[in-house]
């Protein structure tokens, strides 16, 4: 815990005085480099290589770091990092793809309810209501006990079923006990 510690204020204090001073870019990359290499999972150290390479204009890094890191990983931490640096510069085959493989490995990452709703709400945003709803349904078959993503089609994608899709997917919210408030009209 106490080298992890200082690895994460030694990367802090690179940064902070590569903002106040000069320091060349590979001097902090190197450090987040080995640093990501010990500790892969941290969100820390994830969010500074991120916001260091973002204002690089070489997005080929980002994407050649997560592509060697991600076959080995089984924390949804790192697939979230990758989709995030995606949906800032990246195309929509690529996030979709991203999120495939991400929702395809192992059950640690196939069943994160945050993967799922992020990948639902990345459709609805793009405007592909069928999209959404397919991966609506695959995430109820993935996740059933989440709360959130059974409300998903209640509060976001409530318009996109027809009255009789929407009358099942309550009768099933009921036969599952998921409880939730309507205020009447």
């Amino acid at each position: 815990v106490y080298k992890r510690q200082v690895l994460n204020r030694y990367v802090f204090f690179l940064r902070n005085h590569s903002v106040f001073h000069t320091l060349p870019p590979r001097e902090l990359r190197s450090c987040l480099y080995y640093a990501l290499d010990k500790y892969p999972y941290s969100y820390i150290l994830l969010s500074l290589f991120l916001e260091s390479e973002m204002r690089s204009l070489i997005a080929g890094r980002i994407r050649r770091f997560f592509d060697e890191s991600l076959p080995k990983v089984t924390s949804p931490i790192v697939w979230l990092f990758a989709i995030r640096s995606e949906t800032r510069k990246g195309t929509t085959n690529r996030i979709r793809n991203l999120f495939e493989r991400a929702l395809a490995r192992d059950s640690s990452v196939h069943r994160c309810i945050v993967l799922w709703i992020y990948y639902i709400n990345l459709e609805l945003s793009r405007g592909d209501i069928e999209k959404a709803k397919g991966v609506f349904y695959r995430a109820l078959s993935t996740v059933p006990w989440s709360k959130n993503v059974w409300l998903l089609s209640v509060l976001k994608l409530r318009l996109t079923f027809t009255s009789t899709e929407l009358h099942d997917i309550l009768q099933k919210m009921s036969e599952k006990e998921i409880r939730m408030r309507i205020t009447p009209p």
